[in-house]
């Protein structure tokens, strides 16, 4: 169900608050689904400048705008359910005089809170995109959709022969893998199970939910059934499971940087 009924009018001089704004979304779902939600935490730049460091380009929005596309951003990686979500960007906008009284940027801000929702499920950015562009009227619906064409086509464009080398970060101990996106997640669950059902048993809570996240519900059963039943993980196997990792991204042709380089790429 849609979040809002009365929707300001999108005027011309509108359009590049609304295509940046569109831009922005499609670039937060993008990430989120090729690295999980996790990966986003990495964005937590000041307020003022959460905007820009998501998707490199400066939304011409309030700080309150800011401020408020920064505290939901929180909540979809900390977890909290889509209602709630959806009732604080609800009542951020409408209740807030510096957003309400400025016409483009609450429209802006309307197109985010909705975009958010979709991000925390993971849609599929054409769906985001056909959701945005009914939002805003049949010509910028238009130039939305060409937008999201030619951006879809250079983001997503065939590797070509010199193709970008596949980065890693370089672990040094099992809680390491939480900075891992989704795909490196899965990869190192189906090769190294066995080795890290018993180094996960006694890791915190939040490399637990980041490898339950990456499997199927029955796979998540079957682990913490597993490690309910591991009594005390010995230190080499926890250097075992560090290395085979290592070992298994090498092979597989990642390459491995440091924390700070692998964090300000």
């Amino acid at each position: 169900m849609a979040l809002f009924t009365d929707l300001p009018k999108a005027k011309p001089e509108y359009e590049k608050l609304i295509l940046d704004t569109a831009y922005f979304l499609f670039y937060t779902l993008d990430v989120a689904r090729m690295e999980g939600l996790l990966s986003l935490e990495e964005y937590f730049a000041p307020p003022e400048d959460f905007a820009k460091s998501i998707s490199k380009k400066d939304l011409p929005l309030s700080p309150q705008s800011k401020k408020i596309i920064k505290v939901l951003f929180e909540f979809v990686i900390n977890g909290l359910e889509s209602d709630e979500i959806a009732d604080i960007a609800y009542y951020s906008i409408v209740s807030s005089k510096e957003i309400s009284e400025n016409d483009a940027e609450k429209l802006a801000m309307m197109m985010i809170a909705e975009g958010t929702l979709e991000i925390q499920k993971g849609a599929n950015p054409r769906v985001l995109c056909s959701k945005l562009a009914s939002m805003i009227g049949d010509d910028f619906g238009s130039k939305l959709t060409s937008l999201y064409e030619e951006w879809n086509d250079s983001w997503h464009k065939p590797s070509s022969a010199c193709e970008e080398p596949k980065i890693a970060y370089d672990m040094s101990c099992v809680s390491d893998i939480v900075w891992h996106g989704d795909n490196l997640i899965k990869k190192i669950v189906s090769e190294n199970r066995e080795l890290l059902v018993k180094v996960l048993a006694f890791e915190d809570n939040e490399v637990k939910q980041k490898v339950y996240r990456n499997v199927s519900q029955e796979e998540k059963e079957r682990l913490e059934k597993e490690i309910a039943e591991i009594e005390k993980p010995l230190l080499d196997e926890k250097e075992k499971f560090v290395a085979a990792v290592r070992k298994s991204l090498f092979d597989a042709g990642y390459q491995f940087e440091s924390y700070d380089e692998f964090f300000n790429q």
